[in-house]
């Protein structure tokens, strides 16, 4: 019995040592993969590319917003990048110098300690207030986590108490050397080769591919009516849906910024209905709408009375009857809009002039990448594009360089 725990207490070290060796290990991989991660969103950050996202390019949403520059305006994944870089070499240094160094454990559950805190706070701000989801920061956020647990269960080996043997203390000892595996090396090369490739397939993109802010301005800029202050030095572009509850909780409040602005913010709007989300099926012909009434200067009109119409209480969306409503109220005979509204569906190869403007605003969108409403775009005198989702964009409004034409009528 004796001779059993002697053996369990001798053999002990040696197990830790290849739980060290595996640990520390994973770390490794964790801390490349986090580079690797880090360092792409950190390019995009810094040469304005674009990282894939998926469908809702939540990436983008979160990049767009202040959050995303919390020190001293660098870009969070930059440092990052840095804390990942510190943990990766924590972790190389045990593979080559040894595993029981426990000042180098203690530096690491400090680094990924306070990693982990910032990677969930930075995980609560995207989801609960910019309401967005970036794949690339969610996957370092879990990647942080999990260096997190690693180093701990790393620490629980490294930092024990001798084995005692026959009550006597067994002087500890270093650990023999372990051969250094070849996971750094082939991890260096995969990781920056990735971020080389990355870098290359982001050269020379953007949010939207044109050259210049005045040429993404023409772009959008619409002869049809659908602008307010047209001499305004701050342009502000929204893609809206005449029926998206988020459109129509922002319009009256963007309005109202236009309004106080005494001509300096120039407004334009164009229609991107959401009409293949069945809960937005009246966001076509509501769209189709609002292009008949544009065509007797009706437009912002029927855009304002749409967007500051209780919705209906069970939708929490405005209504199709409520919209005839509305068309009634400026003026329109509601049947003879139905009517047209028919003989658009019904002809494949329409002609109708507020159809053909619908389409073009929908062409425009898929151009630029715009998939869901409301979605902003704000150019400034001497300061880069933004482009905003939500109420994100009252969050650009109020930057001093653009609050200065909106809301100190004395400086303009």
């Amino acid at each position: 019995m004796l001779t059993n725990t002697l053996n369990e207490k001798t053999q002990q070290p040696y197990n830790d040592r290849v739980k060290s060796v595996l640990y520390n290990r994973i770390l490794i991989f964790l801390g490349f993969l986090g580079i690797f991660d880090s360092g792409v969103l950190t390019i995009a950050a810094f040469f304005g590319g674009n990282v894939p996202c998926g469908p809702l390019h939540g990436c983008e949403v979160v990049a767009q917003d202040p959050t995303s520059h919390l020190l001293l305006g660098v870009p969070n994944a930059f440092i990052g990048l840095l804390g990942y870089a510190l943990l990766t070499l924590i972790a190389c240094a045990r593979e080559y110098v040894g595993f029981d160094d426990p000042n180098l454990t203690k530096a690491a559950i400090a680094f990924s300690g306070i990693g982990f805190l910032v990677s969930i706070g930075l995980q609560y701000l995207a989801f609960f207030r910019i309401k967005a989801f970036c794949p690339w920061c969610f996957t370092s956020a879990v990647d942080m986590t999990l260096t997190l647990v690693f180093t701990l269960m790393l620490a629980k080996i490294v930092m024990k108490k001798p084995i005692e043997v026959e009550g006597q203390p067994r002087p500890s000892e270093p650990s023999p050397k372990v051969k250094p595996s070849y996971i750094v090396p082939i991890l260096a090369v995969v990781t920056f080769g990735g971020l080389g490739y990355e870098a290359i397939s982001m050269q020379g993109q953007g949010a939207i591919v044109v050259d210049t802010p005045q040429q993404l301005i023409t772009q959008m800029e619409d002869p049809s009516g659908h602008v307010i202050n047209p001499g305004g030095k701050v342009t502000v572009v929204e893609f809206g849906d005449l029926v998206c509850p988020f459109c129509h909780e922002l319009y009256p409040q963007v309005e109202n910024i236009v309004n106080q602005s005494h001509g300096q913010i120039r407004f334009i709007f164009h229609n991107f209905p959401l009409y293949t989300n069945p809960e937005h099926k009246d966001a076509l012909p509501a769209a189709f709408l609002s292009e008949i009434l544009n065509e007797k200067g009706q437009f912002f009109n029927f855009v304002n009375a749409v967007y500051t119409t209780p919705p209906d209480k069970k939708t929490k969306m405005v209504t199709l009857d409520q919209i005839f409503n509305i068309c009634s109220s400026l003026g329109y005979d509601p049947t003879k809009l139905q009517a047209r509204l028919v003989a658009m569906a019904q002809n494949p190869n329409n002609t109708d002039p507020a159809f053909l403007a619908v389409k073009k605003d929908l062409a425009l969108a898929a151009k630029l990448g715009v998939d869901a409403t409301p979605t902003y775009y704000v150019f400034a005198p001497g300061q880069p594009e933004e482009m905003a989702q939500n109420d994100s964009i009252l969050k650009i409004l109020a930057e001093p360089a653009i609050h200065k034409y909106w809301g100190s009528p004395a400086k303009q």
